[in-house]
């Protein structure tokens, strides 16, 4: 008959979940312009992304656990506990009974196990630990046994989050935001720059605010977006000219000179003359005639 004692090993993975968060920043080049009545203005900005950290979270320790029987005529009770080098961990292993597994003659078993912890674990813990597992059972002569197997813990991120995000902005339009461009964690900050024109309103100011913004997907703070005034003052239209005064009035046309007479080969004047003396001579004839009539 063989005696011999279990046989024990086990793997460990150390994962949790990361998650960075990012800040931005926006500044315009020029915050006023003044413009003419129907002038626009161009307005240059700079917007820049900035990583601000990570948070590691949701840490897990989790692996297998394999035990054998080499022996061919005992079946044996085995009493698993696993236990992490760090304080704050709870672990569970799947398959127990009272803590204890039940092992036939020449079984092997593997069983699965999972560690969670009461608070995170602080970054320089991340290496340098380790998982134990013991095994005991009582052999044949009623002595308890114990035997240990150990993995290291070397936490990786298995997932994060916002690892890569987008930048974006408004262009003064909040309903129709534009994406700037892209930026990981490895670069750690990006610029983008841009110009915009700006239309000026004749005789106002008119202030425009241009946002720029970070989503994140495990929720916005305060830092994700940030917003630049531009102001725009038109001059007023200039009034139209007074009207120039009405030209003076015209002088009245000469009249229009005399039709010649028709040539008699006499002017005008010897004309004149002979009328008058025959205006005479007829005036003289009729006094002439009243005197006869009144003296017979």
């Amino acid at each position: 008959m063989h005696r011999a004692g279990l046989m024990i090993a086990k793997s460990a993975d150390a994962q949790y979940a990361r998650d960075y968060d990012w800040s931005i920043r926006k500044d315009a080049k020029e915050t006023k312009f003044e413009v003419e009545p129907d002038g626009q203005a161009t307005a240059k900005y700079t917007v820049e992304a900035n990583l601000e950290g990570y948070e590691d979270q949701d840490f897990t320790v989790t692996g297998e656990i394999t035990v054998a029987n080499p022996n061919d005529f005992k079946d044996t009770q085995v009493l698993l506990e696993d236990k992490l080098s760090l304080e704050g961990a709870t672990c569970s292993i799947e398959g127990l009974s009272d803590g204890k597994l039940e092992l036939a003659a020449g079984e092997t078993r593997t069983v699965k196990y999972s560690c969670s912890f009461e608070s995170p674990v602080a970054e320089a813990d991340y290496t340098g630990h380790d998982n134990t597992v013991n095994a005991s059972w009582t052999d044949v002569e009623g002595t308890t046994r114990t035997v240990s197997a150990k993995a290291p813990l070397e936490f990786e991120a298995a997932s994060a989050t916002d690892e890569m995000v987008t930048v974006f902005d408004d262009f003064t339009n909040p309903e129709n935001p534009r994406e700037l461009g892209k930026v990981k964690a490895e670069e750690q900050s990006k610029k983008f720059t841009y110009e915009l024109v700006l239309d000026g309103i004749a005789g106002k100011c008119r202030t425009m605010t241009n946002t720029s913004t970070i989503p994140e997907q495990s929720g916005e703070d305060g830092n994700n977006s940030d917003s630049a005034d531009v102001e725009v003052c038109s001059e007023a239209p200039q009034a139209a000219p007074p009207a120039p005064p009405a030209p003076p009035a015209l002088p009245a046309a000469p009249p229009a000179p005399l039709a010649p007479l028709a040539a008699t080969g006499l002017d005008q004047g010897t004309l004149w003359l002979a009328g008058a003396a025959g205006m005479v001579i007829i005036a003289g004839a009729l006094i002439l005639l009243r005197y006869r009539r009144r003296n017979p």
